[in-house]
């Protein structure tokens, strides 16, 4: 005779109760990792030239292969000094961007067909290193009742910020139409010292 054994009410929710407790610590793990990686990835500097940073390496490239063909040192030399100078566009934008913080103060009210202000605080964590000529861009995208991105974002430009200082500025927005916005991620972005490269972060704020 085939003997069955019967569970109590009470063990099988414990061990509901465990199983879902396990799910969710995956689950959460998971969430985790994907916040971490979306944060790395939204906070990673990226650079690019521009449009008079390709007119100067045209002019580097003009100079350097005149210099190898005509065997003249002192174009050689010329050309060493202009890849320097991109390099230090390259390094200086990427150095100032790195940890910067902001923080964005949201006006209580905002009427349509009024500005409204938006107040921004900018830090900078750096010991040693001033930040430059900083734009901010924060991008306004309509989400209730029809989600739509418009074409109005706020621009803000700090002229300089120490180490460990802080810096203010702000920016206005008139709202054409009645709804909920969401306003940012922010985007720094700086061209100093030589304009021949732009970099720029995106901080999900």
């Amino acid at each position: 005779m085939a003997t069955v054994d019967s569970v109590s009410p009470e063990t099988a929710t414990e061990g509901d109760a465990a199983k879902s407790s396990f799910i969710g610590r995956l689950w959460r793990s998971w969430r985790d990792k994907r916040n971490r990686a979306r944060s790395r990835q939204l906070g990673h500097v990226r650079f690019r030239l521009t449009r008079e940073g390709v007119h100067f390496i045209g002019i580097l490239i003009f100079i350097f292969v005149g210099a190898v063909i005509r065997e003249i040192s002192l174009l050689i030399l010329l050309a060493g000094s202009m890849i320097g100078l991109l390099i230090l566009q390259w390094r200086y934008n990427t150095s100032t961007l790195v940890g910067l913080k902001v923080a964005r103060k949201v006006p209580r009210v905002a009427t349509v067909g009024q500005d409204a202000e938006f107040d921004l605080r900018l830090l900078n964590p750096k010991f040693w290193l001033s930040a430059w000529l900083v734009l901010i861009e924060d991008k306004v995208v309509k989400i209730a009742p029809n989600k739509k991105r418009i074409a109005e974002r706020g621009v803000a430009l700090l002229d300089t910020v120490r180490p460990q200082g802080v810096a203010d500025s702000s920016y206005r927005i008139r709202f054409h139409q009645r709804g909920e916005y969401e306003i940012g991620p922010s985007i720094l972005s700086t061209r100093f010292p030589l304009g021949l490269g732009r970099g720029w972060r995106t901080i999900d704020n």
